[in-house]
């Protein structure tokens, strides 16, 4: 009886592993793994996932995910274009104070001293 239960469940694992193996060879399409793998992430979806992730770091005061953040955003190369005179208008009136400036995203350095500010709170809980 043993030897027949065996048998049994040996048959019903090989049937039902057989066609995992013809899928498994199945070579038609992407391989999505070497698109993604393969593809650099470009520098404002870098800068959206340091601002998301200095989003978080503000909402939970975590100086381990500011850090992180800055150091995303000082991993990508800037450069100063020239705006268009709306641009410059608009520059100056969030810099009078005419406009939020609440939404502009963070840079590196605010990350950085957003870090040191959470890291003394913890420092002050710990005494």
């Amino acid at each position: 009886m043993t030897r027949n239960l065996m048998f049994a469940l040996m048959s019903a694992t090989a049937l039902t592993m057989a066609p995992m193996a013809v899928s498994a060879e199945d070579k038609s399409g992407e391989n999505r793994a070497e698109v993604s793998a393969s593809t650099e992430s470009s520098p404002v979806a870098k800068a959206a996932l340091a601002q998301d992730l200095f989003s978080h770091a503000t909402a939970t005061k975590n100086a381990v995910a500011a850090l992180a953040a800055a150091q995303i955003m000082m991993s990508i190369d800037m450069t100063d274009v020239e705006h268009d005179k709306e641009a410059k208008d608009n520059e100056s009136a969030v810099a009078e104070g005419g406009t939020d400036a609440s939404d502009a995203p963070a840079d590196a350095m605010a990350m950085l001293a957003a870090a040191k500010e959470f890291t003394v709170v913890i420092l002050q809980l710990l005494d």
